[in-house]
């Protein structure tokens, strides 16, 4: 027993020390020469590891690094566990591309944890402004492979994807923001897990979007936590399988816990179409049912149809006139 005992230990000893030797931390400080994220080393590049246990830390530098080397190696994906952004004052933007020889070529960014969420975080010493943004002229997505937690201490503020990148992820993944900072919102965002601001502010920029899956009644992604939002984006919902029955509700931003501001800008859309604003309540016609958004309350609704509310109008009506000839 003893004998097998030992050896078991010992094998077990051997995979803790294979999965600690997995884990990498890269230290990254760009330089004038030394910009260039990824796995050779054509144009100065930074070879980093790729994988679920990977850590990047960006400190000080001048140059905006890129994600990606040589364009004519093709199209690569690159997964971390966690981005740091750790200290100095200099405005710094990740672009998930390059334009080197060869054309632009786009590259994913996926957040990816072995164990408990992924993060991305600056640091109270970092005050400047960071970005996460594909390139001109390609379609660079930040994917969520896991939940993200966003932790932002920083006196800039944390931008995520631009016109041409977004971020994509799953109803079982939640972005959590936390932190004083602030974070911004700046593509037209696919994914469709919860959003919790528990401190801080994200600020929804116009034509960037939110995305919301509705299904039965009660049954959604939201919008919540104690920090701030300001909304001058877009909600877009998808009604595909969403309850078509009277009075079925759906709170999409917790209006009880956020503070919240909608901007001049802001719109409701579905994946078929464009919702119509009248004083904030934003109406759509889909399934044969008739959904309202209201600013007021968060909640999205389904509502009798105009006509029904006219009949009824129509009938009270009548029924005031009888009582008065009655009398």
């Amino acid at each position: 027993m003893t004998k097998y005992t030992s050896q078991f230990f010992a094998a077990a000893s051997l995979m803790v020390l294979t999965v600690q030797a997995q884990a990498a931390t890269h230290t990254w400080v760009p330089t004038a020469n030394n910009g260039r994220w990824a796995v050779n080393t054509d144009y100065w590049d930074v070879a980093i590891v790729s994988g679920n246990t990977t850590d990047v830390v960006l400190t000080n530098g001048t140059t905006n690094p890129a994600l990606g080397g040589n364009a004519a190696s093709g199209a690569v994906s690159y997964t971390v566990r966690s981005i740091t952004f750790d200290n100095g004052a200099f405005n710094h933007a990740l672009h998930l591309a390059n334009s080197f020889s060869g054309g632009t070529v786009a590259r994913d960014l996926t957040f990816s944890a072995d164990s408990g969420n992924a993060t991305l975080k600056v640091n109270s010493t970092a005050t400047g402004n960071y970005v996460i943004e594909g390139n001109t002229g390609s379609a660079s997505d930040i994917i969520m492979a896991s939940s993200l937690d966003v932790i932002h201490d920083g006196s800039g503020t944390l931008t995520l994807g631009s016109s041409n990148s977004r971020i994509e992820g799953g109803a079982g993944q939640t972005l959590t923001k936390s932190g004083t900072g602030t974070l911004v919102f700046a593509g037209a965002n696919t994914y469709i897990g919860n959003t919790v601001i528990s401190a801080g502010t994200l600020n929804l920029l116009d034509n960037a979007e939110l995305s919301f899956s509705i299904g039965a009644t009660g049954v959604n992604n939201q919008v919540s936590g104690a920090g701030v939002i300001n909304l001058d984006g877009d909600f877009r919902f998808d009604l595909t399988s969403a309850g078509t029955t009277i009075g079925n509700s759906w709170n999409v931003l917790n209006i009880a816990s956020l503070t919240e501001t909608f901007g001049g800008t802001f719109q409701a859309f579905s994946t078929l179409g464009s919702f119509t604003n009248n004083s904030g309540i934003w109406s759509i016609t889909e399934n044969g049912a008739d959904y309202e958004f209201s600013q007021a309350t968060g909640l999205l609704t389904v509502v009798p149809e105009p006509s029904a509310y006219a009949m009824l109008a129509g009938l009270l009506s009548l029924s005031w006139v009888m009582v008065r000839r009655r009398k």
